[in-house]
């Protein structure tokens, strides 16, 4: 996998940025990616969780949210209109003793399947 997004977080004491943490690419040449073409991730650590706005109509990592926040996260729109033509949302979750959970999300941001790398 390629990253395409355009921040990298490289430790937790960098100070706290807005927007999506990381977007892959399946990308292997010669080799078809399987579906989805790219992941969107958003990190948290420990017992952190995934946020409302202030109105509590748009979830962190929710269609809309992820929308929002793309073209940022790219720095292209033309590159934002294809990431989201073919992705699918996951909450990576870092746990203390350094266990990392990845967590397939629907539209709404709700939690549909879980992998755990330790």
């Amino acid at each position: 996998m390629k990253r395409v997004s355009v921040d990298v977080v490289e430790s937790l004491d960098q100070p706290i940025r807005k927007g999506i943490d990381a977007i892959y690419e399946f990308s292997n040449p010669g080799i078809p990616p399987p579906p989805p073409k790219y992941i969107i991730s958003e990190v948290k650590y420990g017992t952190a969780d995934l946020k409302w706005n202030k109105s509590k109509t748009i979830k962190q990592m929710d269609d809309t949210w992820i929308r929002k926040n793309i073209d940022l996260a790219v720095g292209s729109r033309l590159m934002a209109k294809n990431i989201l033509n073919d992705f699918y949302p996951v909450l990576t979750k870092v746990e203390p003793k350094g266990t990392i959970i990845n967590t397939k999300l629907d539209s709404s941001a709700n939690k549909v399947k879980t992998a755990i790398i330790k």
